[in-house]
């Protein structure tokens, strides 16, 4: 099984529909940062992502009735981590 390393994703502002994400591997990044946009609005879930690549901020808006936050917070650290080990960081 091909496991992806954990990737360390702060949780910096959280609200009922809406959290804000930092991804420290991702920053500076704009092509891994859109990715991770892409990826993140596949799911039904989520209704809105925002970046700010320079920094490697995340504004994700979801409807909490559909995925939990920690679900969320699960599935961020999940393609996060895909996309870094694509790095080869």
């Amino acid at each position: 099984m091909n496991a992806v390393a954990p990737v360390d994703i702060q949780l910096v502002h959280a609200l009922t529909r809406r959290l804000r994400v930092v991804v420290p591997e991702l920053a500076k990044d704009e092509e891994r940062a859109y990715l991770l946009e892409i990826l993140l609005r596949k799911r039904p879930a989520i209704r809105e992502v925002r970046s700010e690549p320079r920094i490697g901020s995340f504004t994700v808006h979801f409807a909490p009735d559909e995925i939990s936050r920690d679900e969320l917070l699960a599935a961020i650290t999940h393609v996060a981590a895909a996309l870094v080990r694509a790095l080869g960081r």
